[in-house]
């Protein structure tokens, strides 16, 4: 399953790649593509394993705020 986020507070590549790498360390993601420009997060995930609640802890844990 895929989902897209809306993400404040990232500003710049760095961002990016520090959500992306702390998405896909997350046991039942799949992959994590973020955009700061756009202010999005593409999550895939096995919901049997995580679901949206638990993606939004850990976006809100790495110091970004989940909008969607």
């Amino acid at each position: 399953m895929e989902y897209t986020l809306n993400v404040g507070g990232m500003h710049c590549h760095n961002c990016e790649t520090r959500l992306e790498t702390v998405l896909r360390a997350t046991e039942g993601v799949t992959n994590a593509k973020a955009n700061h420009e756009e202010g999005l997060v593409t999550v895939g995930y096995d919901p049997s394993r995580i679901d949206l609640a638990e993606i939004k802890e850990v976006i809100e844990d790495c110091g970004f705020e989940p909008l969607s």
